[in-house]
């Protein structure tokens, strides 16, 4: 016989929240991240050159240097969306509030590195056009800091994205991942 009275539900469709603490030492793994972010680009330079001897030789690519850039974009982005990946996964592993969107965090990191990666390439060539020879030094030091802040910026930015109305993430959290990103990649520089 159905009287008409439910019982009560103890699920919310509150977001989750988790605390400031599991997202303050999360943040940590961006400075992780922008110390190893140089080898990034070592790895897809090293790629990248490789790619490159395969463009020229077998696809027909009459100018090097094109062949060059176009090699560095096909492996940056993708490299830089699994560099992404791993971050998340870092994240995972110590802010268990996210574990329950485990892939959609992994997903948004992803995309969120390849943007970074789209947006810094076109960005760095028209600063270097720019600069010119004038101080290589200077544009180094941003480039090198831009790079990183860009990656912890936009996956951070993604993150939350993706997890709006299921978890709470603070909106703090996207300036510590550019800021632990740029810190990181400072301490690389000065070593």
């Amino acid at each position: 016989m159905n009287t008409g009275i439910q019982a009560p539900s103890f699920q919310s469709d509150a977001p989750v929240t988790g605390g400031h603490a599991p997202w303050l030492i999360g943040s940590l793994i961006w400075i992780a991240a922008g110390f190893l972010f140089p080898w990034l680009g070592v790895a897809t330079n090293t790629l990248a050159t490789a790619l490159q001897h395969i463009l020229v030789s077998t696809m027909g690519f009459s100018d090097e240097l094109l062949a060059y850039r176009v090699a560095f974009t096909l492996i940056r982005l993708p490299l830089t969306a699994l560099v992404g990946i791993l971050v998340a996964l870092a994240q995972c592993a110590v802010v268990p509030a996210v574990r329950p969107l485990a892939r959609r965090w992994l997903i948004a990191s992803a995309v969120g590195g390849a943007v970074s990666a789209f947006v810094l390439l076109p960005s760095s060539l028209a600063l270097i056009e720019i600069a010119g020879n004038s101080s290589p030094e200077r544009v180094r030091t941003f480039l090198a800091l831009w790079g990183p802040a860009l990656f912890g910026g936009f996956i951070s930015l993604f993150e939350r994205r993706t997890a709006r109305g299921r978890l709470w993430v603070p909106a703090w959290v996207i300036v510590v991942g550019v800021l632990g990103a740029v810190a990181g990649a400072i301490v690389q520089l000065l070593l």
